[in-house]
C-alpha cells in the first residue's frame, strides 16, 4: 500500500478564504442592487473590495517573485 502523503493545509485554507470573499462581496452587492431599503452606502465599496481580493493576493504574489 501507499504510504498516505502529508497535506498540506495553506492550499485549501487559501481557497477558502478567497471562496468567502468572493461570496461576501457578492452578498453585498446583491444586497446594495437588489434590496435598496436595506443597503447601506459603503455596501458597493465593501463588495469591490472583497471581490478583488483575490486579484490583490495574486499581484502581491507576482510582485513578490519578481523581487525576490
Amino acid at each position: 500500500m501507499e504510504a498516505e502523503k502529508v497535506s498540506d493545509i495553506r492550499v485549501p485554507l487559501v481557497f477558502s478564504i478567497f471562496c468567502l470573499c468572493l461570496v461576501t462581496g457578492g452578498v453585498f452587492l446583491v444586497f446594495y442592487v437588489f434590496v435598496p431599503k436595506l443597503s447601506q452606502p459603503w455596501y458597493p465599496i465593501v463588495a469591490l473590495v472583497l471581490i478583488g481580493s483575490p486579484w490583490i493576493f495574486w499581484f502581491f504574489t507576482y510582485f513578490y517573485t519578481c523581487v525576490k
